[in-house]
């Protein structure tokens, strides 16, 4: 009898110990998962970091662009302008000097 009570506290030992080594092993295993997981998570938060900045400086640049032809077009509208009136100023301006030089007494 006794010896069948030894064999049984024995193989409970022999569970605890199958156990706890079980339970040591999973807890490996989760911090291994837990550590490969913050690390792709810290790649992927960089990947969308750089995603994003290299997704704001071509937005600059194409504002940038845009900004560029639009002012370029703006002074070739003026000089466009300019140049269809010129007749007109120039006749405005010799107008301008006569009367300047008009005296008074002629203006009247």
């Amino acid at each position: 009898m006794q010896e069948i009570v030894n064999k049984v506290l024995e193989a409970e030992k022999q569970a605890e110990q199958t156990l706890a080594e079980a339970r040591q092993k999973a807890a490996a295993v989760r911090a291994e998962a837990d550590a490969q997981t913050a690390t792709a998570l810290q790649e992927a938060r960089a990947q969308a970091q750089a995603l994003l900045q290299t997704g704001l400086a071509e937005a600059r640049a194409e504002a940038e662009r845009s900004s560029r032809e639009l002012v370029r077009q703006a002074e070739q509208e003026a000089a466009s302008f300019l140049e269809g009136r010129q007749e007109v100023l120039r006749g405005l301006v010799q107008r301008v000097v006569r009367l300047a030089a008009t005296p008074l007494d002629l203006k009247g």
